[in-house]
């Protein structure tokens, strides 16, 4: 009795309620694009689907420049004012002043991009809806709702447009020439989000027009965090740009078909963190470490099996399930990649445990630092590993890239462990390693 009294009392925490209502909607998120990857794959064939993924993946580059850190920052500062309205307030005319100030910039980055780069060249309309899908994905106010404790609000606006493109897709995508209604698609999907979450935000908080000053007192104070995201991009979006600039469309859309089932597969896990990271801040700035330690560890020991067993699924199914999804076409040359990107869930999900412990405590710049050179060590080694073994050798520096920034993680915190004024959260779960401890003078 006294286990299911504790279990019931587990489930009926908020932060339990929040993951598990996150995670029927995630379920349904996660086969929304599973459903339709096997029809776009086929549709679109190598060739045309390689051209989409290429074009996405330039917007998710803009999306990093845009978004500049305040995904972290704009999360962390409003769950840490969780009850001031008026701070809210503040917060969100900061954060969306630096984010339309950014979006102006993106537009001539984007046209430099189009003129230099000759896969943009040849299709400029791809690179136009890229564009605008990506103004308008990272305008999305997904960090306002995140650091109020309420994702279930942005978790059902996602869930509803993706299965209203992936009912489009199924009726508009008729043939290799139609690679431009995904990519339509895409930047429809992604304006309605951004209409849709401000509509919600606007509604909790007051609207007031952006000031510049503010805006780049933001932007400053969330640069040390973007240089980190574009070290993290180095070893994740920058992939398929460097491929497809290296690679045929070919090579690009074997790649893209792998990475896809793992990013997707990520997802999966992603409820976890988004229901427990703003309670880390909270607890953090409230000064009760040892309860934001204790939960942390707590939440690190229930996602390791999971984890675990998802990695080991995609690596001993992957023929069946590029199979399932992609058509035989694609079994040869990816599923050998499929398997060796599976091991960026449990190396990736490692690293981003121990980055989002060091945000919490405001060390954006060492954790920029660990990112970014794990970023500079897969821009040096990809290229090689590429021209020696093709996409997958891209594959295998990806996944060494992803444990270098998790050694670095690691490290950081057993150093902090020998040091009393910064608490290590893992200091109980770890073993003991001596590490010197800095110079003080």
């Amino acid at each position: 009795m006294t286990v299911l009294r504790r279990l019931r009392t587990a489930v009926r925490h908020p932060i339990s309620r929040n993951v598990i209502s996150l995670y029927g909607l995630q379920i349904a998120q996660f086969i929304v694009p599973i459903v339709t990857l096997p029809y776009v794959a086929r549709v679109l064939e190598p060739s045309g689907f390689g051209l989409v993924v290429f074009a996405q993946g330039f917007a998710f580059v803009l999306i990093l420049f845009i978004d500049w850190g305040f995904g972290f920052t704009g999360t962390r500062s409003v769950a840490e004012r969780q009850n001031d309205p008026a701070a809210l307030t503040r917060i969100v005319q900061r954060v969306r002043g630096g984010q339309l100030l950014l979006a102006g910039v993106s537009l001539p980055v984007t046209i430099a991009a189009m003129l230099v780069v000759p896969r943009l060249n040849h299709h400029p309309g791809f690179v136009i809806m890229g564009w605008v899908a990506a103004v308008a994905s990272a305008l999305v106010p997904a960090w306002f709702f995140v650091g109020l404790e309420q994702p279930r609000v942005v978790a059902r606006v996602q869930l509803a447009l993706r299965a209203l493109g992936a009912g489009l897709t199924f009726l508009l995508v008729r043939n290799e020439g139609d690679a431009w209604i995904v990519m339509a698609l895409f930047a429809a999907s992604s304006v309605a989000g951004w209409i849709v979450g401000d509509v919600m935000m606007y509604r909790q908080v007051r609207f007031r027009l952006p000031a510049v000053r503010a805006s780049l007192t933001e932007i400053r104070h969330a640069t040390a965090l973007f240089v980190g995201m574009v070290g993290a991009a180095l070893y994740g979006t920058f992939n398929v740009l460097v491929l497809g600039v290296m690679r045929p469309s070919v090579d690009v859309a074997h790649f893209g078909a792998a990475e896809r089932i793992v990013r997707v597969s990520l997802t999966m896990l992603g409820p976890i963190g988004m229901a427990v990271l703003p309670r880390l801040i909270s607890l953090q700035a409230a000064g009760r470490r040892d309860r934001a330690r204790t939960l942390l560890v707590t939440t690190m020991t229930t996602v390791a099996v999971p984890v675990l067993v998802l990695t080991a699924g995609l690596v001993i199914l992957a023929p069946t399930i590029i199979t399932i999804i992609y058509g035989h076409d694609f079994v040869h040359a990816s599923a050998p990649i499929l398997r060796v990107m599976a091991l960026i869930i449990p190396v990736g999900l490692t690293g981003v445990t121990f980055g989002a412990w060091l945000i919490t405590q405001h060390r954006d710049r060492i954790c920029t630092v660990i990112v970014l050179v794990a970023g500079l060590f897969n821009i040096a080694l990809g290229p090689v590993l590429t021209l020696s073994f093709g996409p997958i050798g891209m594959a295998w520096s990806v996944v060494a890239s992803e444990g270098m920034a998790a050694l670095g993680g690691l490290i950081v915190i057993l150093h902090d462990s020998r040091r009393r004024d910064v608490p290590a959260p893992l200091e109980s779960a770890l073993p003991r390693v001596t590490v010197p401890a800095e110079p003080h003078g």
